[in-house]
């Protein structure tokens, strides 16, 4: 995690705010920028909610994230193995395909 959202998830983190009341204050000033209404502060604050909800996300997600590269390991080292099962009954389907004609 860099340090810019370290930085900025400690600084959401010392307000008062429930995780709802900073979900709903975060939709706010979303709809403001949207809208094109927002203050430079408000900008900021904006981007120090969105640093803590996308740090608070890394933290829940990491392990679903290494679970899915796991996975992807396991099922590469699969692909592997039945390529080389494969190609080694075709070996052995040519070898009995030329000793039938022989």
């Amino acid at each position: 995690m860099s340090e810019s959202i370290m930085l900025a998830k400690n600084e959401c983190l010392k307000s008062d705010l429930t995780q709802q009341e900073l979900l709903d204050r975060f939709h706010t000033l979303v709809d403001k920028e949207l809208d094109g209404q927002i203050s430079g502060s408000e900008k900021q604050e904006l981007e120090m909610i969105e640093a803590r909800l996308d740090a608070e996300d890394a933290e829940i997600y990491a392990p679903w994230a290494k679970y899915q590269q796991d996975r992807l390991r396991f099922l590469a080292l699969q692909v592997k193995q039945s390529r080389e099962i494969s190609k080694k009954l075709d070996e052995l389907l040519g070898k009995f395909s030329q000793n039938q004609k022989s």
